[in-house]
């Protein structure tokens, strides 16, 4: 829920290329929504994937990704996609 966060997404706001930072082990499902809660992307990574999503695809604006893990806890994060 990002309250309590396991994960940071990083840089934000982006032109494309997004970093996940997380003490948590194991894969992670990654799910990107556009802000009326439309699915635009997802995608699985695994304990030993490069964290890295390109984003620069999408249009410019804001953006939820949901990240939920192995362990299943799960949580969201704004991101903003700009040009």
């Amino acid at each position: 829920t990002g309250e309590s966060s396991n994960a940071k997404i990083h840089p934000n706001p982006t032109k494309g290329q997004l970093h996940l930072s997380t003490e948590i082990q194991g894969g992670v499902s990654v799910q990107v929504f556009d802000i009326l809660g439309r699915s635009v992307m997802g995608t699985k990574l695994g304990a030993d994937d490069i964290r890295k999503l390109d984003i620069s695809h999408l249009n410019q604006g804001q953006y939820f990704v949901t990240l939920q893990f192995d362990d299943g806890t799960f949580e969201s994060h704004k991101i903003f996609k700009r040009d």
